[in-house]
Order: C-alpha cells, then structure tokens, then sequence
C-alpha cells in the first residue's frame, strides 16, 4: 500500500517502490499495488503489478483523514480475500489504512517508515517495521524500536557505472556539476543558488545541470533562484534546467558530470529541526553508483553515506563552504577520481539486492517465520 505516490510517475517514492517491488518479483514474489490515482493513471498492470488507484492526500487531517483511512482500509480487506494476499504491506503515507486492512482481512502487517508521517494505529499493529530513514531513532517511538529494522536505501549499481553521457546542450567543453531531485528549499537549493557566483568567479567553465520538476510555486521560485545567481554572474547559460526527467535518464546525465551535489538544509523545516534529518537520499547512493565525487552536507545520515572519503561535507547553510568544495574538486582531478572510486565501491556494498534480503526477512518473520530483529 503506497496509496500517496502516484506510481509510477517520477518522484523519489517511485524510484524507491521500483526497486524494490522489482528485487521482491525477480525472486518470485507476487505483489498487489494500491498506488494514487494521480493524473488519471490507469489501474490494471503497471511495470509487472496488478494495481488498484486511491484517491488520497496523505497529509489530509480531521474527518477528511479518517474517511479516506476507513473507506480505504475497507477497499484493500476486500482486495487482499480476492487476490489471495498473504500479508500487507504498508508504507507509512497511507496513514493507517494498511492496519485497518490487515486487521479486517486478518493478515499480518509490514509497515515501512520514510519519514514521520505515519499513524500509530500502524506501527501498534505491525509485526515488523522496516525504518528507511538513515538510523533516526527519534522517527519512531521507543516502545516500537524491538519490532524496527534501521536500514537505508541503497542503488541498482549496474544500471549507473557503465552508462554513456548524455548528449547534453550546453555542456561541452565544461566542467559539469549535476543536481537531481526535488526542488524543495530545504534540499538547498537557496544554498546553492547563492554559491553559484563564487563557484563561476573561480572556475568560469562550471554549468551546472539540475534535474527537477517544478510543480508549486514555491520550486519555481527556488528553480528562479538558480537561473537569476548564473544570469547575475554575466554566464545565463551556466544552469541548464532538465525539469523532470525519466529516471532511466538519470544515469546519462550523472555520467556527463563531474562533481555531484546535495546541499540539504533542514533549517526551518520544523519537524526535521525535531527529529533530526532523517532521509537516505536516494540521489546520493545513484551519485556514488555514478562514479561521481558528492558534495553534500555534513549531518548525520548523510554522513553514514557519504563519509569524508567518498564526497566532501560542508556545514549545512553554508553557501561559501559549498562553493570552495565544489571548486577544490574541480580542481583537483585525481582526488575527485579517487573519491568517486571509493563512493562506487561503497555503493556496489549496498545494492538493492542486499537490501532487500533485510526486507525479505522481515516479511518472512511476519509470516511466522522469522525471528526478533534484535
């Protein structure tokens, strides 16, 4: 149940449930999809699944909430008696609707928490609990942590280190620094808007290449934000703006980089203030996968990841650090070399075949036949 994300439209929760759906049905697994209905996406088979649509806004609150979580946990009991479901698994966005089911279709119940929105009812019910969410124990209430696997995300390798570079307009010739992901503020954007200008008065054939949708306001302002630091250096072209991309894409575009940045700044995010920052950024492991030197931001998670020998940590809203990281790995070819290798081989440490061996045992002992998670 991921009735939140409107798979399999591209957004860091689509690339997440294709991974691993797609590990869990290579080894003979048979999953049910119950995914947003979006832009009138169609139900029927998508990328191997039968899937069911759900009209669904997961930060919905009041009685609004509480019809979707009813009407929904009602529709999936019945789906799972259909389908002959052996157990459900539900990500935390569906906001308790996964527990109703589990608990009017008497079957056992998988949660997997990303963040921390989910619904108690979910974790009280659940056998296991699968935290994606870089090791951030504040995410989940101590009392549920015995039943909790902390894992992170981790990255289909062999997709990302042979891919050709993309044939990119405006990119020859110049030092290529890549962007890929939300365009939300709190991913840094603004950080990275204000760097540009040092970054270009230092090494004046930097473009950097942001793949992103905008969808609000607020992203287009921040993506504005980009275009007006270039345009005030006297260099227009030194953004080029993808937008939203096929994933299938992103391996291209990361191997025509060479310097890859994610300069997350949870500062005013009230609720990443109050539990720390707890994502495993999905770009980071693909970055590393890529080859590609990373310049992120030194906060915990991230630096589980990325580590002073697999990219460069910079203080988070610190424009100024940024900037000099990006321009000392431009400037140094060996060392950017060396920590892209040493980023790929940790990368090729944490496949999503790895992963999912976790995630198998946890369904395993939900089932009955697994033990404490310890």
């Amino acid at each position: 149940m991921a009735t939140h994300i409107p798979f399999p439209v591209e957004s860091g929760g689509t690339s997440h449930i294709r991974a691993v759906t797609r590990e869990l049905m290579r080894r003979g697994h048979e999953i049910v999809l119950c995914a947003n209905a979006g832009d009138g996406l169609p139900e029927g088979e998508v990328e191997g699944m039968t899937t069911y649509r759900f009209n669904w806004h997961y930060r919905d609150i009041g009685v609004s909430q509480v019809a979707h979580r009813w009407r929904h946990g009602l529709r999936v009991s019945r789906l799972a008696k259909d389908t002959g479901a052996d157990l459900i698994y539900e990500r935390e966005s569906s906001m308790g609707s996964g527990a109703l089911a589990a608990k009017m279709a008497g079957l056992p119940l998988v949660v997997e928490v990303n963040d921390h929105w989910y619904h108690p009812m979910s974790l009280d019910r659940a056998t296991r609990i699968l935290a994606v969410t870089g090791g951030c124990r504040q995410v989940i209430p101590e009392e549920h942590h015995p039943k909790t696997i902390w894992l992170h995300n981790a990255v289909d390798v062999d997709r990302f280190k042979d891919a050709s570079p993309a044939a990119l307009e405006g990119i020859e010739g110049r030092k290529v620094v890549c962007y890929t992901g939300s365009l939300l503020a709190w991913h840094g954007i603004p950080d990275l808007a204000r760097a540009i200008p040092s970054v270009l008065e230092s090494v004046p054939e930097t473009v950097f290449v942001v793949a992103g949708g905008v969808t609000t306001d607020d992203q287009g302002e921040v993506m504005a934000s980009l275009t007006r630091a270039a345009e005030a250096s006297g260099q227009p072209g030194a953004v080029v703006q993808l937008g939203r991309v096929p994933h299938d894409e992103i391996p291209g575009i990361l191997a025509a980089g060479d310097v890859c940045v994610a300069p997350f700044n949870p500062a005013g995010e009230r609720d990443l203030e109050r539990f720390g920052f707890y994502y495993s950024p999905l770009k980071l492991w693909e970055y590393m996968a890529a080859g590609k030197a990373v310049v992120s931001t030194d906060l915990p998670s991230i630096r589980e990841i990325v580590g002073d020998d697999r990219g460069v940590l910079v203080p988070p809203g610190d424009p100024g650090a940024l900037a000099d990281a990006m321009v000392g790995l431009m400037e140094d070819d060996d060392g950017r070399e060396l920590m892209g290798a040493r980023g790929r081989a940790f990368a090729e440490d944490n496949t999503w075949e790895d992963r999912v061996d976790e995630y198998e045992r946890a369904l395993e002992a939900a089932l009955g036949g697994g033990s404490s998670p310890g």
